[in-house]
C-alpha cells in the first residue's frame, strides 16, 4: 500500500481495502490533518546598497506548523519574478533560518525582494527589502600629469 501526505489542512479521508480469501474488506477513516499557518519571523534588511560584482547575502526566517523546510522558502525579486532557493538554512525547532547569497552582483539583481514560504497550512511574505545595484566609477580617460617636480 502506499500513504500520499495530504496537501491542506482540515478533514482527510483514507480508505484501505484487502481481499482476503476472496472477501472484500474496506475501511475507511477520517483524520483532521492540523497545523500553523507560516510566518516571516524575520524581515530582510532593507535599503542594501552593493557594487557590481560583489557578492550580498540576504536572510528571513519563518516558522509554522510543519516547520517550513528548503524546499518551502524562496528569495522573490519582484521585477523579474526569480525565485531564488536558500544557499544555507539554519533550522531552530519550527523556525528555519535561511541565507541567500547573490555572487557577482550585476544590475539584474536590483530591485525590491520578498520572502515567501508556503507550506501545506498557508503562505505568507515578508516586508519588501530593496538591493541598489552601484556601478563602481570609471575614469572616461586615463589620468595624465599635468606638471612633473
Amino acid at each position: 500500500w502506499t500513504f500520499t501526505p495530504p496537501t491542506a489542512l482540515g478533514d482527510v479521508e483514507f480508505t484501505c481495502a484487502v481481499d482476503y480469501n476472496g472477501v472484500p474488506y474496506t475501511y475507511r477513516r477520517a483524520i483532521t490533518v492540523t497545523g500553523r499557518e507560516p510566518s516571516i519571523n524575520e524581515d530582510p534588511i532593507d535599503n542594501i546598497e552593493v557594487n557590481t560584482g560583489q557578492n550580498i547575502t540576504v536572510t528571513c526566517a519563518a516558522d509554522g506548523d510543519p516547520a517550513p523546510t528548503q524546499d518551502n522558502l524562496v528569495l522573490r525579486n519582484l521585477r523579474t519574478g526569480e525565485d531564488r532557493q536558500p544557499s544555507g538554512m539554519a533550522p531552530n525547532g519550527d523556525t528555519l533560518r535561511a541565507t541567500f547569497t547573490i555572487t557577482s552582483v550585476t544590475s539584474e539583481e536590483e530591485g525590491q525582494y520578498v520572502c515567501i514560504v508556503q507550506t501545506i497550512a498557508g503562505l505568507s511574505t515578508s516586508e519588501r527589502a530593496s538591493i541598489d545595484v552601484k556601478d563602481q566609477p570609471f575614469p572616461k580617460v586615463p589620468p595624465r600629469a599635468i606638471e612633473t617636480g
